[in-house]
């Protein structure tokens, strides 16, 4: 039987691990979040980046379309600019990122 790796729990355990290490302890996510006023306008930058041909971006999107059943790991997914573009060539997608904003913009794309 193949073991399914809960990314999403692995992520949590790093951040924590990351606090306990000297970091500052976060009481509110949401509150203290340092991306809560930047994370639209960092996502319309990304927005306006990405009009342009990306040579990467179709690299990956081509790979992705020879491979359907791929899955695909997002670690700093950010605003879900990636995801977002290549949700629909893979089987399966998880995009992780430690900042609650960030995580809220890319749930809205």
């Amino acid at each position: 039987m193949e073991t399914v790796t809960n990314w999403i729990q692995l992520w949590r355990d790093l951040v924590e691990a990351r606090y306990q290490h000297g970091a500052p302890q976060i009481e509110d996510e949401v509150v203290n979040d340092r991306w809560q006023e930047r994370a639209r306008r960092y996502h319309r930058k990304v927005e306006l980046r990405w009009q342009k041909p990306d040579i990467i971006r179709e690299f990956l999107i081509d790979h992705l379309k020879e491979t359907p059943d791929a899955t695909l790991l997002d670690i700093g997914a950010g605003t879900g600019a990636w995801a977002c573009v290549l949700a629909p060539y893979v089987r399966t997608l998880t995009a992780l990122d430690p900042s609650a904003s960030m995580l809220g913009v890319l749930k809205e794309n």
